[in-house]
């Protein structure tokens, strides 16, 4: 999907094409967006097909109702890479500019509810009201989706009835569901699910800290960290119920940290006693990083989390600081205070012929234009560009399907 591309429902259909008098048919899942048709075949091999909405001139539904058709002037195709149990998406998409007429025929539904459909988003993606229309499908199409309790223990009780609608943050993706607390646990189910796990659960025993976030400038986010390592990151529509769901959370945590002498809720009392105030009190760890029991690593991890920077948020990556000054010798020399950079000086200022251009630059500009540095430490952009080798994927969903 495109940035900024709400994901609002999917069905079972097989996509049919004809071709000189010839009908090939393939199965699969026919993703609706808010900016294009997806279809992905059952085959894990085969492309991703996705016909973008300003590209799909028109929507039929022929007479017995089983299937609609689209006519489009480009589609593009998406090359699926398997590696094991996992498919990637590892190249540039492909732009292929020619008539295409598909017929996607519909499974276990009515296929003149998703032509509508269909239909009211490729309106809207070309309407300047679009945000305003999406979010109104979107509600109109989950108004009657509930959290499936089944999914909690028998012991459990639901705290949150009916659910809440989050967004959980991975990077440079948001996948849209429902959030249930219970006395035991932290579940997301996400709507519509493309995975083949229906629930995600998160055991509050198993929590380590929980920090509040900012996501796109504002603070309506909890970042959960496990003892495991795992992480989930929720990203709410309203700041009010990030704030009740953070206060249940460590309602429950101290409950269930009262009861019993077992391990696990040894840990959790350590937990609660240390790992939310901790970040009140930089200096412990400082502390602990000055006496050697901390690594270099693990307290600029620290620091960057304090400050609330989060690998699944690539607007706020962690950062580590540029420490070396000698590059030009044979041999390092880490006993000389000459091979370090100065750390009371940002990186613009530590040449004086630099930054006496910066100064002489901002001096000429007008009023409350003015500013010293003209570029930002750390960017989205950035943050791909590093990890274009472990992520692919997310510099091509960056760029249109492009490698910049």
């Amino acid at each position: 999907m495109e940035e900024g591309e709400d994901y609002i429902a999917d069905v079972s259909s097989t996509m049919a094409l004809t071709r000189r008098g010839q009908v090939a048919e393939s199965k699969g899942r026919l993703r609706i967006c808010s900016k294009s048709l997806i279809f992905q075949p059952d085959d894990v091999g085969a492309s991703i097909l996705k016909f973008p909405y300003r590209y799909v001139r028109s929507i039929e539904n022929p007479a017995d109702g089983s299937c609609f058709n689209i006519e489009c002037d480009q589609f593009i195709q998406v090359a699926t890479k398997t590696g094991g149990a996992e498919t990637r998406i590892v190249t540039p998409f492909t732009i292929l500019k020619s008539k295409f007429s598909p017929s996607f025929q519909v499974h276990y539904a009515r296929a003149s509810d998703y032509r509508q459909l269909v239909e009211r988003l490729r309106s809207a993606a070309s309407s300047g009201a679009f945000h305003t229309e999406v979010r109104r499908i979107l509600a109109e199409v989950t108004a009657d989706v509930q959290f499936d309790l089944s999914r909690l223990g028998h012991r459990e009780t639901a705290l949150l009835p009916g659910g809440l609608w989050v967004r959980q943050v991975e990077p440079l993706l948001e996948v849209r569901g429902l959030l249930q607390l219970s006395t035991e646990g932290i579940y997301f189910q996400p709507h519509p699910n493309f995975s083949s796990e229906p629930v995600k659960q998160v055991l509050l025993s198993d929590v380590l800290h929980v920090f509040r976030r900012v996501y796109g400038v504002q603070a309506n986010a909890l970042e959960i960290i496990t003892v495991h390592g795992g992480c989930l990151y929720l990203c709410f529509e309203a700041r009010g119920q990030c704030e009740q769901v953070s206060s249940l959370l460590e309602e429950q945590r101290r409950v269930l940290a009262s009861q019993g002498t077992s391990p696990s809720a040894q840990l959790l009392r350590s937990t609660l006693t240390d790992a939310e105030n901790i970040l009140q009190n930089v200096r412990k760890m400082t502390a602990l990083w000055q006496s050697g029991l901390l690594s270099n690593f693990h307290y600029l991890d620290f620091l960057n989390c304090a400050a609330g920077r989060s690998r699944n948020d690539f607007s706020q990556y962690p950062v580590f600081p540029w420490v070396l000054a000698d590059y030009s010798s044979p041999q390092l020399n880490l006993e000389d205070v000459r091979s370090y950079r100065d750390l009371t000086k940002p990186v613009g200022a530590l040449s004086e012929k630099r930054l006496s251009y910066f100064r002489e630059r901002m001096a000429g500009m007008d009023g409350e234009d003015k500013f010293l540095y003209g570029t930002h430490y750390s960017t989205p952009a950035y943050v791909i560009y590093w990890l274009l080798r472990a992520m692919p994927e997310r510099m091509l969903r960056l760029h249109n399907g492009h490698f910049d």
